[in-house]
């Protein structure tokens, strides 16, 4: 029997060790990461005064897409958030705070018909 708990502490010491390196070993990554928190998507080398790079030459970028009842249902909407405001049609930034939101649009469509569909002015034949 004592051999058996020797055995036990001994495994016990091991995997505590392991899972000491483990630990250690994805901290070190993770700050890694964060010094070089820049991103670029489509590209390399991300402007230094930018956290999110999106680079590209044939595409844009797309907001969600969201009525005013479920615009206004979002817990603490950040200062700066932007979204597609279909029942508007425009593109909207919350000015406000997260408790008082103040939602501004930025730009509108000027018919409202093609906010409904998903088709493009191409397909609706405008």
């Amino acid at each position: 029997m004592k051999n058996q708990t020797k055995r036990y502490k001994r495994t016990g010491f091991a995997v505590a060790h392991a899972m000491s390196v483990t630990v250690l070993l994805l901290g070190m990554m993770l700050t890694s990461s964060a010094l070089n928190a820049q991103t670029a998507v489509g590209g390399e080398d991300p402007d230094a005064s930018a956290i999110l790079d999106i680079q590209s030459t044939d595409a844009g970028v797309l907001f969600p897409r969201m009525t005013a009842t479920q615009r206004d249902a979002i817990a603490n909407p950040a200062l700066s958030l932007m979204l597609f405001n279909t029942t508007s049609g425009c593109l909207e930034i919350n000015l406000g705070s997260t408790d008082t939101p103040a939602w501004s649009a930025i730009a509108c469509l000027e018919e409202q018909e093609s906010v409904v569909t998903d088709e493009t002015p191409a397909e609706s034949g405008q």
